[in-house]
Parts: structure tokens; sequence; C-alpha cells
């Protein structure tokens, strides 16, 4: 609506103000606590809102005292001039109650400091200043009738009751004490006169808030008014009231002093629970209710400024949960947020009363310990707290069976100060966090103590986090592919793509010294499908030019199987490389599958349905469940290089590959042998009759241009064939005449 379209609509409510983020404020106020039913007019000078008020249509002002063209009580003047009859609410700035209160005393109605006031002050403000400037119309005439002090007595009485805003009248010189029926409503006294009206009132206020209202009724107090004190009011009924009272002196004597004091008071406890609420909620985490990084920062900060006599340390210690994200992404948020609750609870079981735990964020938690002897009672406090949150997870009145039974792990870093010495606080807390990050790197569900070591290695990871950021965003990150092979013949099956960092200081880097990094900060999502739609891309176009057709095989990380776009983003790396979905394979390893078994076999079989097969890495070196595999989706198991090493004559690994190959078939399922390095591995695994196979014998992982063996039929790496009766060098996958596995036999498609 246009200022123009304002001026015909009957109601308007100008609001004066320059400031365009504060008037946006204002208005939102004011529309938020039921609009008082009048259209708003935002102008911005003192000289448009005085035309604005000429047009008689205005029911109120908001106005602002420091405008472009008026300063002080100019432009309070001019609209008084304009209309005397419209009321006025003047907005000050901070620090300016004595402008306030001259703007009162030239006729404003009342007024109000920018950013001291409760939400719905503006629309009191304005309700009370309409109110009462009906109430003086409706006593102009009523004067006429000779009825005007019924009349005022009736309407404040009204408006004191709407604003929960008592008032009350003391003649210094004669001792009469005038109260209004809403202060008697409020405190429920009733009777009350002279100046013992006074000391009844203050027998109400809480004991340790009594001195500082004393104040309100103080004739000394009053030669430097206005006074204004917040305190508590315990009613007879029992309950508490947070009361504003406000005094100030409105008449003089000769010499100066006091002789009439006006005050009022204001039930503003519903204003004082928002503000308690708003400062908890600065100073706490909103979902477990612990303090938060500033609140535990200022104590550890006032805890090493302090030094103390017996020499005791300060301790931080950083914990991390262990794979809470794979917990958040394959349950839900909700089930995430209970567990972060229950962590909480139970590690506050474990502190001392002298402790302080703080939510840091997500799923880092943080604790001060004071007045620790020496580092064998940090190492009580650290075993306390993995004891207890490796318990199962309870949260109080939650019936969900998301985390029935459900525990976790804890990787936490520890580093210790003594009070006096210079130490940042912050940096007390990073290198906490540095040694977190150094137990997880050793195998999570443990603990390091800080060293300066750690702190170099860190800044070294930082930096590897950032150059690979940078990475994804260049041509550097290349997909290398290794040859999966009939270990008989020879012959290429297949490859595995495996991403290599081309980096431009230090080569080539293999992926144990990236991928870790990039699991870490989530990078390894938009890392892992690149790599996926690079490897169909590269692999459609080796199979345009050959008769017998490669699948490859692509890793999956942790995050990716948690990752909801994982199908999407597979599907749409198969539909535009145009490679057939059963020359796909995806390896995850059994550690991850097994983190949450049956989130895992639900995302596989999602995966499957598109055609792909799936096969589980590095098998034999997790911790497998039989019963599980019998039920998880999968076509494929690959033999550890651990077990393919242990194979040469007749070793321990022998044993275990045909314990694998005899597992493989009675489940339906493929085996690949990965990591064979010499001529008697092959001879072993093909003498055990398996028949997919990789490994540097064969040839590394190179870029698509130098992988000759993509092009030709011939064995792989010069590598020549076992002179040996071995089945056929393309065999079906998962192998024929195998039994079928759980109704299916690995439902190829």
């Amino acid at each position: 609506m246009t200022d123009g379209d304002a001026a015909r609509v009957p109601g308007v409510l100008l609001l004066v103000e320059d400031d365009p983020d504060h008037a946006f404020l204002v208005r939102r106020g004011l529309v938020d606590h039921g609009g008082l039913g009048l259209v708003v007019v935002h102008l911005s000078t003192a000289s448009d809102a005085t035309e604005r008020v000429a047009q008689g249509d205005v029911r109120c002002v908001l106005l602002d005292l420091s405008l472009p063209d008026a300063s002080g009580m100019e432009a309070l003047h001019a609209l008084r001039a304009a209309d005397a009859s419209v009321p006025i609410v003047v907005l000050t700035g901070l620090d300016s109650n004595a402008m306030g209160i001259q703007a009162l005393q030239v006729g404003a109605q009342d007024y109000l400091v920018k950013g001291q006031h409760a939400p719905d002050a503006v629309a009191r403000a304005v309700l009370f200043a309409m109110e009462r400037a009906q109430r003086q119309e409706a006593e102009r005439r009523q004067a006429q009738l000779g009825s005007t002090l019924q009349l005022r007595e009736v309407q404040l009485s009204e408006a004191q009751r709407l604003a929960r805003l008592g008032s009350w009248e003391w003649d210094v010189l004669t001792g009469e004490v005038l109260w209004s029926d809403e202060l008697q409503r409020l405190t429920g006294l009733s009777d009350v006169s002279g100046v013992e009206a006074f000391d009844r009132y203050l027998a109400l206020v809480a004991e340790e808030d009594r001195g500082e209202a004393g104040a309100l009724f103080s004739i000394e107090a009053a030669e430097d008014s206005p006074v204004v004190v917040r305190h508590r009011l315990v009613l007879r009924s029992g309950s508490t009231r947070w009361i504003q009272g406000h005094m100030t002196a409105a008449g003089w004597d000769e010499d100066g002093n006091p002789v009439r004091v006006l005050g009022t008071m204001q039930d503003i406890t519903e204003q004082k629970s928002t503000e308690d609420l708003l400062a908890h909620q600065a100073l706490h985490d909103t979902l477990t209710g612990l303090v938060n990084r500033e609140v535990l920062l200022d104590r550890l900060a006032r805890v090493l400024a302090a030094p103390r006599e017996d020499r005791s340390l300060v301790a931080v210690v950083f914990l991390d949960v262990d794979r809470f994200k794979w917990v958040n992404d394959s349950r839900s948020h909700a089930t995430g947020d209970r567990l972060l609750v229950g962590v909480a609870r139970a590690l506050e079981r474990a502190l001392r009363p002298t402790d302080t735990l703080a939510r840091f964020g997500g799923d880092e938690f943080v604790v001060l310990c004071e007045r620790v002897r020496d580092e064998e009672d940090v190492l009580d406090i650290v075993a306390r707290l993995a004891t207890v949150i490796e318990e199962p997870v309870a949260v109080e009145g939650d019936h969900d069976d998301d985390l029935a039974g459900v525990t976790v792990t804890a990787s936490m870093g520890v580093a210790t100060a003594r009070p006096g010495d210079p130490v940042d606080p912050e940096e007390l807390v990073r290198d906490a966090d540095i040694a977190m990050y150094r137990a997880k790197e050793r195998g999570r569900a443990r603990f390091e103590v800080f060293d300066e070591g750690m702190r170099e290695r860190a800044t070294a990871r930082l930096r590897i986090q950032s150059e690979l950021n940078a990475a994804l965003q260049t041509d550097v990150l290349k997909v290398h592919f290794q040859p999966v092979v009939h270990p008989g013949t020879g012959i290429v099956l297949g490859s595995e793509a495996l991403v290599r960092w081309h980096h431009p200081e230090r080569g080539v880097l293999a992926p144990e010294e990236f991928i870790p990094h990039a699991e870490e900060t989530g990078l390894i999502v938009p890392l892992g499908a690149a790599v996926l739609r690079t490897a169909c891309q590269v692999t459609a176009q080796w199979n345009a030019a050959r008769l017998e057709p490669l699948n490859v095989a692509v890793n999956l990380s942790a995050r990716q199987l948690a990752d909801p776009q994982l199908t999407q983003v597979v599907g749409e790396a198969l539909g535009a490389s145009g490679l057939p979905s059963h020359l796909l394979c995806l390896e995850v390893t059994e550690t991850v599958v097994m983190e949450d078994a049956d989130a895992s076999s639900r995302v596989l079989e999602q995966l499957r349905s598109l055609g792909v097969s799936v096969a589980i890495d590095d098998f034999g070196t997790g911790y497998s469940s039989l019963a599980y595999l019998l039920s998880l989706p999968v076509d494929l198991l690959k033999v550890d290089r651990s077990f393919v090493a242990a194979v040469d004559d007749g070793g321990p690994g022998e044993a275990i590959v045909t314990a694998v190959l005899a597992l493989a078939r009675t489940l339906g399922l493929g085996v690949i042998a990965e990591g064979v390095e010499t001529l008697a591995q092959r001879e072993a695994l093909a003498r055990l009759g398996l028949r997919h196979a990789q490994g540097w014998l064969w040839g590394r992982a190179v870029e698509p241009h130098a992988a000759d063996w993509a092009w030709t039929t011939g064995p792989a790496g010069g590598v020549p064939p076992l002179l040996v009766d071995l089945p056929s060098s393309r065999p079906p996958w998962p192998d024929e005449g195998t039994p079928v596995r759980n109704g299916r036999r690995g439902e190829r498609r």
C-alpha cells in the first residue's frame, strides 16, 4: 500500500524514523502483536510528518527525536502545532531518559528507549497513548457536562488494568498517599493511606531486593529522580511477580525540595521470563542444556588467570562421539539428537561438581577440569568418561526403539596447563582438539595427550584439507585403473578404479595420504561421485572397441553409503556413460557395512535394484558376522591382500582362502583376490580354483591412456599363462553351478 492509498484509509499510525532497520523492527513488532487495527505509514523527515498529521486521520505518532531536518524537541513542537490532539510516543536513543522526560513535559504521551524495551512494548505504548488521548478528549467533553473527574478516573483505571500498571501519588507535605485501583489489585493491599502504605508494600518485596526497592519511596532519591528499580514481589498467595517500579518528583518547594512525588508499579513477569529465556539461550546449547563454547572459554580464562599455591593442573578434555554421522544419516536426525542428549547426561554423571561440561556443536563436547592434582588424576577422569559413554544410551522419557541398546564410543584429546602460566584459553582447547584428532587417526575409542608434534601434524592436515578442496576444482585428482584378471590365463576381465592425487609439489599421492581427510571433511562425497562418473565413462569407451566387455569396480566410503542421494548418483553415472549396469561393481568394506548392517542392507538393496553388483572389500579383516552375510545383498567377496601374501608355499593364508572359496560357493558368491605380487601366489590361487585376481604382478593402477591391457586380448603385464588345466578364461560371475543364495543367484540384471 502506498502512502497515497493510506491517506484514504481511516486509522493511521505514523512512524517517523530515519533508520530503516529500526523502522523495520518496530513494524514487525506491531504486526506480531496484532497491528492494533491501524495502517502503519513510515516517513523519515519531520516536515513530511507534519504535513501528514495535518490531513486529520492520524491516530498516533511514533516519533524519533533525531531526524535529518529536526533535532531535539523541534519535531515534537511541530507535530503538536499541527494537531495537538494526536498522541505522540517518543523514541529515544540509549541513555536518553532525560530527553524522554523532557518530551513528556512538552506533551508526548510516553517515551521508549530503543533496544531497551520488550517486544510488545511499542504496541502497548501506542495503545496506552491512544486510550489516554481518547480519555483526554472525553474529559474535555465531559467537563462541559460537569463529570470530568469521574470519567478521568474510570479511563485511567481501565488503561492501567490493560497495561498491568498501577500508580501512586505522594503529597510529601501532608503525608497523603493515593494508590490506584490497579495497584491495589496488583499487590493485594487495600485501605492503604499515608506513608505506612510504603512499609506494607516493602514487606511484600523479596528480602534480597528490599534494600534497593526502598529507593522508590525515598525523598532523598526523589531529589535525583527519576528512579527505576526492578524487584520481586511475593504475594500473599505465594506466587512471585517481577515488578518494575518508577518514581519521579513532580513538584518542588521554593528551596527545591520535592513536595509531590509520582510513581508507577508495572507487572513485567512475562517480559522478565522472556529476557531470562533469551539470556539462557545465549549461554547454553538448546539441545542438551549444557553451557556453550563462549561460557566454557570464559571460565577457562578465569581459571588460567588465577595462580594456585598448590600448583594443581587445569585439564581440558575434547571429546568427539565416534561415527556419530553414521547414526545421524542412517537412522534420522531426530535419533541423532536423542543420542547426543543421552551422551550429555552420561558425561554429566562421570564429572566432579567442580568440572564444567560444554557442547561445542555437532557431536563435540569439551570438559574443563579444575584442580587436577597430576597426570594420573587426568587419566582417571578420562577413564570415567570412556566408561559411561560406552554404556547403552538412555534418554529419560524416550520410548523410541531407535536407541534401544545402542552403545557408542568416543575419541578424546587432553591438554593441560597450570593456572598463572601464559596460556591462551583458545590455544589450550585447540591443543586438546588436535589430540582428539590424533586419537581418531589411531583407531577411535581411545584418548591422546597433546604434545608439540601433534600441532605440526595438525597444521599439515589442515594444509592437506585446504589443498584437497582446491584440487576438486582442478584436474589434479585423476582416476587410475588396475586390471582384474583370470589368474591362470592372465586375460583381463575388468578393472578397479582408484583415485590418485597428482600433487603439484609432492607428486602422485596414494589414497591413504588424502582419502581419510576427504572422509573427515565430507569432500569424499563429491570426490566419490566424480570417480564413479569417470570410471563408467572410461569403461564404456573401452568396451565400444572390444568384443568382450570389461567390468569396473568402484569403492564406496562410509559417508557415500550414508548419502541419501547415492542411488541417484549411481543411476545418473550409468545413464550418462551408457555403461550397462551389470558391468559396474560397487565395493564396500565389511567394517563400513557392519557399522549398521540393517541400514547398509537397505542401501545396498537399492543399489542392486539398478542392476549393479556389490562386493565386500577386505573380507576377513573386519568384524563381519556370518549371520549378516547370509542376509546382506552382496554378490562378491574380495580376499584381503594380507591373506593372499600368506599363500606362498602352502602358508596359513592358503587355508583361509580355501575357506573363503568354500563359503562363497555355498552362498553363490564370486571371489576376487587382491594384492597378488608373485608368481607363486598366482599359481597357488589358480590351483585353488580362483578365477579373478588383481595385483602388481599384472600391473599397477595407471591412467586410462596408459592402460594397454584394456585394448588387447593377451595376458596382462606380460605374465605368461600357467601351463596347467584351468577353467575357462571368461567364467560367469558369480561362478556357475553354485547353490542359489536366499532364493536367487546374485540377481544379475
